[in-house]
């Protein structure tokens, strides 16, 4: 009676430090049977080595053939140190509910990137996004260089129509729902016009309660921890 096959040879790989969760029993040959055991023990309590949490070694597989001994196989993890990236650019550009982030990595290397940390792409640019706070996250292809970094992307109508016609009548900011912030708006003279707080429905496009005219208008957003944006609209009125 023949033993089952496990794997025709030790398999040897390297991981960073930043790695994700590379599943042991998938570096094994199609053939190798299911409910061995590992030794070492993992911390998942299953075949998943994550690199943040696992240490590099040689983990064994074994399975129990009974009356026809044990068959087993080696895997041997090493890890390499990961090298933050410290040369790049981000920018974030945003209004009507539809904004973006493109992200340049000045340093020689194939990248790339997500937003969730989980699933990565060669494309360094995302659209399509409402305002709120992401975590970008790049890495590098073939090393271990690597980013995370946080930002805010203001989501807000470039422009509205205080006609009382209940549509786009207030200016407002999306994506800081739940959150406490200020919004100071100033006329183009930096005279301060309205000031708006997370609870406030939006700004009606007045002050002291006369209309104020078709102009554009900056505003400063201040959030809870102190940062503090800057950007500008436009009041639109009928003639």
């Amino acid at each position: 009676m023949n033993s089952p096959e496990v794997s025709v040879e030790c398999a040897s790989i390297r991981l960073c430090q930043n790695s994700p969760v590379v599943d042991h029993f998938e570096l094994l040959v199609p053939s190798a049977e299911k409910g061995g055991t590992w030794s070492p023990g993992l911390n998942s309590g299953n075949s998943n080595f994550n690199p943040q949490t696992d240490q590099p070694g040689t983990y064994t597989y074994s399975i129990d053939n009974g009356e026809c001994g044990t068959s087993s196989a080696e895997i041997k993890i090493s890890l390499d140190g990961s090298e933050l990236i410290s040369n790049y650019e981000i920018r974030a550009s945003s209004f009507d509910e539809n904004g973006s982030i493109e992200i340049d990595i000045l340093e020689s290397g194939d990248f790339e990137y997500s937003l969730d940390g989980e699933n990565f792409s060669p494309k360094n640019i995302f659209t399509n996004l409402t305002g709120g706070e992401y975590t970008i996250y790049v890495r590098e292809t073939n090393g271990c260089r690597f980013l995370q970094e946080s930002i805010v992307v203001i989501g807000f109508d470039n422009f509205f129509t205080p006609n009382g016609d209940g549509i786009n009548d207030y200016w407002r900011i999306y994506g800081f729902e739940g959150q406490l912030y200020e919004i100071n708006i100033y006329d183009r003279y930096g005279k301060l016009i309205k000031v708006l707080n997370s609870l406030d429905e939006g700004w009606d496009g007045t002050f002291n309660g006369r209309a104020m005219p078709s102009d554009d208008y900056w505003f400063s957003l201040e959030l809870k921890d102190g940062r503090i944006f800057k950007n500008h609209f436009s009041l639109v009125r009928s003639s």
